[in-house]
Formats: C-alpha cells, structure tokens, sequence
C-alpha cells in the first residue's frame, strides 16, 4: 500500500512545560512529544486476478458434512486447507479479509 502525508502540524513556537521542556530538531528527533500529522493510507487489496483465483479454490472446497468424516473426506478437507493456506502466503492483514472463506457467512462482497 501507499501512505501519503496529507498534513502535518507546526511544532509550537515555546518548548512545552516541564519535564520534556525541549523541541525535536533533525539532530534529536523526538521520541516522546506527541506531534500530529494527518496520513492517507492505500490500504492494499486483490487484483481482479486474485479474487477470480480465490472465488475458484473456494468453489473447489470439498462439502463438509455432520459428524465425522471419512478418511477419504478429511484427506480432501486437509488438502484443500493446505491449498488456502499456500493462497495465503504473502497477502498483508487487508488482503486477507477480502478471501471469500475469511469472510463471515452473509457478508460476502
């Protein structure tokens, strides 16, 4: 993703009171005066590619039943979660949550 620094606000003209009486220069950046900025952030999503894929392999997912599975049953369910799992690897937090089997039932977008 992106992060754009929209704005960011002026350092006070007078050192602030107290304790941390001192301004953050380039020299001594801060690391405890609180200085306010304003950030867009590009928050990353799939590629039409990607969700087409991801839409495919949970097409592909084997029905899960009541009760114990068979051998054969598990053996399917397991690949298929091992399958999800490699689909995963390398999509950030955002790009998670877009996975049709990430989302909760009835809220698919």
């Amino acid at each position: 993703g992106e992060v754009a620094v929209t704005d960011v606000l002026a350092l006070p003209q007078q050192p602030p009171e107290g304790i941390f009486n001192v301004l953050p220069t380039s020299v001594y950046p801060s690391d405890h005066l609180l200085i306010g900025a304003s950030l867009n952030i590009e928050v990353p999503g799939l590629t039409p590619e990607q969700l087409a894929a991801a839409h495919a392999l949970a097409a592909e997912a084997p029905p899960q039943r009541k009760g114990k599975p068979t051998d054969e049953e598990k053996a399917a369910l397991q690949e298929h979660g091992r399958r999800r799992r490699e689909f995963e690897v390398g999509l950030s937090m955002s790009q998670l949550q877009l996975l049709p089997w990430r989302q909760k039932k009835g809220k698919a977008k």
